[in-house]
């Protein structure tokens, strides 16, 4: 399988821009830890993660209060992961 951009994504899968973690999240389980998958292309590396961010400093949302959720929809009102993302990390001494 192949990203739009070209690069081989089997055994690999496609990596989100951002990450939520959890303090408990359980093991991630991904194609090539299960019987019988095909290998990864020779070359295809591995794929990289662009930020995490913990799930705890999304803002709620919705009647269930989903963080998941919330950080969505802060992500799509801001327009891009730059941005943010800066929302979340302190600003350098100046």
């Amino acid at each position: 399988y192949y990203a739009p951009s070209g690069r081989a994504i089997q055994a690999l899968g496609v990596e989100p821009d951002i990450v939520l973690t959890l303090a408990d999240s359980p093991a991630v389980k991904r194609e090539a830890d299960l019987p019988g998958t095909l290998p990864a292309e020779a070359g295809a590396g591995t794929a990289t993660r662009n930020a995490a961010l913990d799930e705890s400093t999304c803002p709620p949302a919705g009647d269930k209060e989903d963080r998941q959720l919330g950080c969505a929809l802060a992500l799509l009102r801001v327009g891009s992961a730059i941005d943010f993302l800066a929302q979340f990390r302190p600003l350098a001494p100046g």
